[in-house]
């Protein structure tokens, strides 16, 4: 069994606070080794990669492993193989992820029919004869989401910094005139 990795939070270049940008990766336990070369480029792009499987613990239900990565990742990555399509866990965890208000993005194997909430939604075309090609598209939209993320978080802090100044010069007006 892989062992955990917890990921803390890291300070940005303005001293910020902030948590790295997590994907929850729905998937067919046939397609492993999709998915952990998919982790693998994510990891190296600086997205965290969230693979239940792989983050198991002796004892705690799979499906809490499931819920508590869901609600801990910024989007969804559904790889929609022919397996994962069929797979009842992914349907779970595609629902799951909607009715949290996640973004889902799909990856659709060539042949697969989306059905359901995915149907209006575009996605990234995969092909097993050239599986680097949809593992490169998902990245660099992923890497594109995270640095949105993170210039968002930075918008807030920078905004929050000015309205505690602004604050604080109007107490300091308010003090001055009694």
């Amino acid at each position: 069994m892989q062992k955990k990795v917890i990921y803390s939070r890291r300070k940005d270049n303005y001293g910020v606070n902030r948590m790295p940008f997590t994907v929850f990766v729905s998937h067919s336990t046939k397609d492993m080794d999709i998915v952990n070369e998919l982790a693998k480029w994510l990891e190296l792009n600086g997205v965290v990669a969230h693979v239940a499987q792989l983050q198991t613990e002796a004892g705690k239900p799979l499906a809490e492993t499931i819920s508590e990565g869901l609600e801990s990742s910024n989007c969804v990555l559904a790889i929609l193989t022919k397996d994962g399509a069929r797979s009842k866990w992914v349907n779970q965890e595609i629902g799951y992820a909607k009715r949290a208000g996640k973004m889902v993005v799909p990856i659709v194997e060539e042949g697969v029919r989306v059905k359901g909430f995915l149907e209006s939604l575009e996605y990234i075309p995969f092909d097993r004869r050239n599986p680097y090609d949809a593992v490169t598209r998902a990245v660099e939209y992923l890497r594109t989401l995270a640095v949105r993320k993170e210039e968002e978080e930075r918008a807030r802090a920078i905004f929050g910094g000015l309205l505690f100044l602004f604050g604080l010069l109007a107490l300091a007006a308010v003090a001055s005139g009694e």
